[in-house]
């Protein structure tokens, strides 16, 4: 049976007033504290912020010492969480670090574990940006324009992209104009007879722009597709 994504979340601790009652060494790791206040578990620190916090047997519980407890306890449970996501699921190191932010992650610690990632091989932005055009030409019809968007959109740098883009579609055969009046001519076929043809022409226009096609493909294409709509 497959081992579930560990869960990212804030550590549910006990509320400030209480008194610290136990501390013992982590059995997994040594410089860190297991704290208890009262009998319930207040989580874990390392040892030298618990000396930084005045934390001890026998001291009040604050807030303060709650809310570091709880910072470095997500802080230590992010990069699994990070590991199991991109496992999942294939993706940028921009769009790694704003799902950790998105959990509570400071975004400087968040950017920081997306790029120990990448150094590891474990975010591919070359195999991903590739997978991403190749997914999208094979299920509707785009232009380049809006490919190079859409990757950069996902945290891919400009010149990446725009790699990704012409490689995918040249190794692809993909050709851009078969693929806008193919698009062009089955939106035609749906307009009906009541548009007069400056009306077909412009929303003809405005599809193939808002897919990403270049001005003077989205010309040439509507201009064919008015002139013969049927071949």
């Amino acid at each position: 049976m497959a081992r579930r994504a560990a869960r990212f979340e804030p550590p549910d601790l006990p509320p400030a007033g209480g008194v610290i009652s136990v501390i013992n060494r982590a059995p997994d790791a040594p410089d860190v504290l297991t704290i208890r206040v009262g009998r319930k578990s207040a989580g874990r620190i390392h040892e030298s912020a618990a000396a930084d916090l005045g934390i001890d047997i026998g001291v009040t519980w604050t807030d303060r010492m709650r809310d570091a407890v709880a910072a470095a306890m997500l802080l230590a449970s992010a990069p699994e969480w990070a590991i199991h996501a991109v496992a999942r699921r294939s993706m940028s190191r921009v769009m790694l670090t704003t799902k950790l932010t998105q959990r509570g992650l400071p975004r400087p610690a968040a950017a920081r574990i997306a790029a120990d990632l990448q150094a590891a091989g474990l975010i591919d932005e070359k195999s991903f940006a590739e997978g991403v055009v190749g997914s999208t030409i094979s299920r509707k019809a785009t232009g380049t324009r809006l490919l190079v968007n859409t990757l950069r959109a996902k945290g891919i740098e400009g010149k990446m992209a725009a790699k990704a883009v012409e490689k995918v579609t040249r190794e692809a055969d993909y050709d851009p104009r078969a693929a806008a009046l193919d698009l062009a001519r089955r939106k035609h076929r749906t307009m009906g007879t009541r548009l007069d043809p400056q009306a077909r022409q412009r929303r003809l226009y405005g599809l193939l722009a808002r897919r990403g096609f270049d001005a003077e493909l989205c010309r040439e294409v509507v201009a064919t597709v008015v002139r013969t709509p049927d071949e």
